[in-house]
Parts: structure tokens; C-alpha cells; sequence
């Protein structure tokens, strides 16, 4: 599977979307990849909502490292991959059953 990252365009590589916080502060580094990653669980596609809709996921830079029923089940999931990071760069999103319609 290859990785995605969420960017200003999109879903495909180029510059970061440059976000701020409420009080026009510029995000850091994790707020920033927080936000992305966020992005990333709004995703409507068909093939995202079989594969996880009515779960909830662990998001880590645009790509979903664990999911389950629960916020704790995602993060057991997610516990077990060798690349999983520390918590605080974790981003957890419950996924509805299906695609919200436009």
C-alpha cells in the first residue's frame, strides 16, 4: 500500500497545507500533522468507507496504522506496528458507515 499525504492540492505529494490555529498562531511541526491527518479521515471515497466505515481509526502522516470499535482498540492496533509513534502524533477519527453525500 503506498502512503498519501494530505496536502494544500489534495491527496498526492507537493507543499504542505500552511495552517493556523484559531488565534492566527502558525500550527508546529505535530499541530500541523495533526490537522493533515484529520484531513485525511474527512476522505469520501467508496473504498476508505468498506474498509473502515463504522470503526474508528489511528491516523499517523496520512495513513491509518490501526482501527476498532473503540478509541482504545484503534490505539491497541495501532501499538502493534513497530513504526507506531507516540501517542500525541496520533490522530483518531470515527469513520461514518457510509460517504457523506455533497
Amino acid at each position: 500500500m503506498s502512503e498519501t499525504r494530505m496536502t494544500d492540492s489534495g491527496t498526492e505529494p507537493g507543499v504542505w497545507f500552511d495552517a493556523t490555529t484559531s488565534d492566527g498562531m502558525p500550527f508546529d511541526e505535530r499541530e500541523r500533522q495533526q490537522f493533515l491527518d484529520a484531513q485525511y479521515c474527512r476522505c469520501n471515497t467508496p473504498e476508505f468507507h468498506a474498509r473502515y466505515g463504522g470503526l474508528v481509526v489511528a491516523v499517523s502522516r496520512g495513513q491509518v496504522i490501526g482501527a476498532g470499535p473503540t478509541h482504545g482498540a484503534a490505539w491497541t492496533a495501532a501499538c502493534t506496528r513497530p513504526d507506531c509513534p507516540p501517542r500525541e502524533w496520533v490522530t483518531f477519527a470515527v469513520v461514518p458507515e457510509s460517504p457523506a453525500s455533497e
